[in-house]
């Protein structure tokens, strides 16, 4: 998602090293095999299908491309319909990050 709302922007993705700790939940290396390989299996069916959706540019419209996105995903079942109240829950905290820095 992150790779497709950028190619609509004209940008390029950068991977480095974590520059955050980030505290996991309990790690279950067959489970989480589990969860992820329909992302594996279908990588190519999901890549056409994000790169089939009408995006807009601009920096102002990461949020609603994140949520066109996912709401693809979600409709063709790539992921579960309860990922879309995690998403508004982490944009809304993104959003009111981004406010208390606007106002530092």
């Amino acid at each position: 998602m992150a790779q497709r709302i950028a190619w609509t922007n004209g940008w390029s993705i950068l991977f480095t090293g974590p520059t955050v700790r980030q505290l996991r939940n309990d790690y279950q290396l067959m489970r989480d095999f589990r969860d992820e390989l329909p992302g594996y299996l279908n990588n190519r069916r999901i890549g056409e299908l994000l790169e089939s959706l009408n995006l807009r540019s601009g920096p102002d419209r990461i949020h609603d491309n994140l949520r066109i996105c996912y709401e693809a995903l979600v409709r063709e079942a790539f992921l579960a319909r309860e990922e879309l109240a995690h998403l508004d829950a982490w944009l809304c905290d993104l959003s009111a990050l981004q406010r208390r820095s606007a106002t530092q």
